[in-house]
């Protein structure tokens, strides 16, 4: 079985490599993805915060997101703590006129991610 790293180092592989099978093979069928409530969110969210819920409302998301989106990501830190993993990435490129930085959370159990959560500064 592969650890939660690893299921979250192919999610992110699979999104930047346009892979959208394998983002939505990357979570579970009631995965939720959702974000901090700011002033200025980085995705469309409700009122709970949910951005999207289960593996094909995030597949689609990403599909549609993406579709806009030229940009370089490096994970500059990454903590695995049992089944928790949490990443500091930084984006550049368009859209992104400076660096973006953001921190995900992500829950792996069973080799599949069952939650996302994402904030930035």
């Amino acid at each position: 079985m592969s650890s939660p790293s690893e299921v979250v180092q192919r999610f992110v592989n699979a999104l930047l490599g346009g892979d959208f099978a394998a983002v939505e093979a990357s979570f579970a069928e009631t995965a939720r993805f959702t974000e901090a409530l700011s002033d200025t969110p980085m995705f469309p969210v409700a009122d709970n915060g949910t951005v999207a819920q289960g593996a094909k409302a995030i597949r689609a998301f990403y599909e549609t997101a993406f579709a806009q989106m030229t940009f370089q990501l490096e994970i500059a830190d990454r903590v695995e703590w049992g089944s928790v993993v949490v990443d500091h990435e930084i984006a550049t490129g368009p859209p992104f006129a400076t660096p973006f930085h953001s921190v995900w959370m992500y829950v792996v159990h069973d080799g599949v991610i069952h939650s996302m959560h994402g904030s930035h500064a």
